[in-house]
């Protein structure tokens, strides 16, 4: 299942980087696909459950996807700000994968609505309180 489409590469950058990088004799689709698989175990391999479809996937996942076929579309000669954001996508599907960093579970409960994947303190009612502002006045 799709991570990122050409259609999201349009989204995240800009038009003319992408035009000129489809023009660069590269198999766009057969990238995608390898692309797609690899991110896909990745989340596999940190216990999740894939989603249904690239509209279902966090944007946090679909952003790391993005970063790294915008590297591997550019073959041999990425820009150094391609290059690190490739790095930084890298390292964080690896810490996924190692259960080090959660990432959110659509249509979960237990999701925060932040969607950051960490998990909250549950709220309770306070306790009455046995000393108040009031009487600490004076000393």
């Amino acid at each position: 299942m799709p991570f990122v489409t050409l259609e999201d590469l349009h989204l995240f950058f800009s038009a003319e980087e992408i035009t000129s990088l489809l023009q660069s004799n590269v198999d766009v689709t057969a990238t995608l696909l390898a692309l797609n698989a690899e991110v896909e175990a990745y989340l596999l391999a940190a216990g999740s459950r894939p989603y249904t479809s690239t509209d279902n996937a966090p944007l946090v996942v679909k952003q790391a996807a993005a970063d790294i076929a915008r590297f591997r579309l550019y073959k041999d000669s990425a820009p150094e700000v391609v290059i690190e954001r490739w790095k930084a996508a890298t390292r964080w599907l690896e810490a996924v994968a190692a259960g080090k960093v959660l990432i959110p579970q659509l249509n979960d409960p237990n999701t925060p609505d932040d969607e950051s994947g960490a998990p909250g303190a549950e709220m309770v009612e306070e306790a009455e309180r046995l000393m108040t502002r009031t009487q600490f006045l004076g000393w």
